[in-house]
């Protein structure tokens, strides 16, 4: 039997493999994005972070 081994990649940087999920909307997000939101304890996609900060939205 073959090994198939797949991953699921950051919809901001398609080269990159996700890392995780943005916890509003559901968005793929690799190191490099989940960085921005991490800084404020949050797991989220830089356009939900910015309409809950900015706009007061829950997203």
């Amino acid at each position: 039997m073959k090994e198939v081994t797949s991953f699921v990649h950051c919809e901001n940087h398609p080269d990159r493999p996700a890392d995780g999920r943005c916890l509003s909307c559901g968005t793929y997000l690799c190191e490099a994005c989940l960085d921005i939101a991490g800084q404020y304890g949050l797991i989220m996609c830089e356009e939900c972070l910015l309409r809950l900060f900015i706009k007061g939205d829950n997203a």
